[in-house]
């Protein structure tokens, strides 16, 4: 019995060990120590006033990156106005592109705006940058452009955020 036991054991793990897959996608998020992707968006009507203080807009309002993830985001006061702020998802690993020397990279990312069966399709493009390319740490990276080819869609700069305008048509 002791044997037997023994051959469980060591035959077990063995088993589940054979079972596990190295097909995932070995594809993850770039990192960095410093991320600047946060956005503001405001969402119009078609005559230019602001919808976030309509409930029927707010609870229809999501935003897809990767894969159907849900990104959190929040409505902020600045001065006395009211706007939405989220983050634009970083780019994967295997969209970065880098110079030779690993100190620069360029990559883009997708998120899906969804607000009440309106569907918006935007592309930002991220700048990376490193110090000390061979070590953690002193690295950052930045969104610098957004693009969209919806024309009821605006990128600004506010306030060192980029901001995107959203005109939908309102009941």
């Amino acid at each position: 019995m002791y044997t037997l036991t023994k051959f469980v054991c060591l035959f077990l793990p063995l088993l589940l060990m054979s079972s596990c897959s190295n097909s995932e996608d070995p594809d993850y998020p770039t990192v960095a120590s410093s991320i600047f992707n946060d956005v503001l968006i405001e969402v119009l009507d078609s005559e230019g006033n602001s919808l976030i203080d309509n409930e029927a807009i707010m609870n229809g309002l999501s935003f897809i990156g990767r894969d159907g993830y849900k990104i959190p985001f929040h409505t902020v006061e600045i001065g006395d106005e009211k706007i939405i702020r989220t983050v634009f998802p970083l780019p994967m690993e295997s969209s970065m592109s880098y110079s030779d020397d690993r100190k620069e990279g360029y990559g883009e990312s997708n998120l899906t705006v969804n607000v009440n069966g309106f569907k918006f399709n935007l592309r930002g493009k991220f700048h990376y940058t490193c110090t000390y390319p061979n070590m953690y740490g002193g690295n950052g990276i930045k969104i610098i452009e957004i693009h969209s080819n919806n024309p009821n869609v605006s990128i600004s700069e506010d306030a060192n955020f980029l901001k995107i305008t959203i005109k939908i048509a309102s009941d």
